[in-house]
């Protein structure tokens, strides 16, 4: 199963907004990849012209020598002039022929790329990274603060039962079965949160190299490692 499947399945939909951005990481990604496409695209092409412009400076050369070696001299100057002409410009418009339905093919391409947003708004890898430590942070806020507030409802409800006995209270409370059920669902789902967390940044920093030839992953894999959301062994001590 794709990440980004096992994510939206293991969502918790009161959580949902804190959970990291996958998919619009992945169409950054997705743009960055096509600009990547398009540059290689224009050099490849560049390197043709000036291919072309070689072979043409090569039948220049060819022509004068069939001039110069005309064998039959009742051959009319004008005559074989035309025929050498003839074949460089043959063999000149094949070569160029084949770089403007490169070319051309580039441009429906590109076209297609603009329509999603693949145009001149395309983001640099430095965007890119921000975006990864912007939701970084927002990880970090959302699990820190739930940790805090779900250590904060156990110890109110363990005291207060505490304090029960003390006094010799013989009732109980009718609520805390039901406030612990709602503790532990989302102890577990913050646990489940921290180990989705931490597998998307991961997933999605590999996506971004293997989409642009880069290797990132090794370094940012120390910065997440270090996030206060992948220590989900602090919130099972709870």
């Amino acid at each position: 199963m794709k990440f980004g499947k096992q994510l939206q399945l293991g969502i918790y939909p009161p959580w949902k907004d804190y959970y990291i951005q996958y998919s619009k990481l992945k169409r950054i990604i997705e743009r960055l990849q096509f600009a990547s496409n398009s540059k290689s695209s224009k050099a490849k092409t560049l390197e043709k012209v000036k291919a072309g412009i070689n072979i043409q400076e090569e039948v220049e050369v060819e022509l004068v020598k069939r001039l110069s070696l005309a064998a039959d001299e009742t051959t009319p100057l004008t005559l074989i002039t035309k025929d050498a002409r003839a074949d460089s410009h043959s063999s000149y418009a094949s070569y160029t022929d084949g770089i403007a339905m490169g070319s051309s093919q580039n441009s429906v391409d590109g076209g297609k790329g603009t329509k999603k947003g693949k145009g001149p708004n395309v983001p640099s890898s430095e965007e890119f990274f921000d975006v990864i430590l912007e939701e970084m942070k927002k990880s970090n806020n959302f699990f820190v603060g739930k940790q805090s507030e779900l250590r904060l409802a156990l110890e109110t409800m363990t005291n207060a039962r505490n304090n029960s006995y003390l006094t010799h209270h013989t009732g109980s409370d009718p609520n805390f079965l039901s406030n612990l059920r709602t503790i532990y669902i989302e102890l577990t789902n913050l646990i489940s949160y921290s180990e989705l967390s931490k597998m998307g940044f991961n997933k999605i920093i590999k996506k971004y190299d293997k989409a642009l030839g880069t290797n990132t992953l090794h370094v940012w894999q120390q910065t997440i490692d270090r996030q206060p959301f992948t220590m989900a062994f602090e919130a099972v001590q709870l």
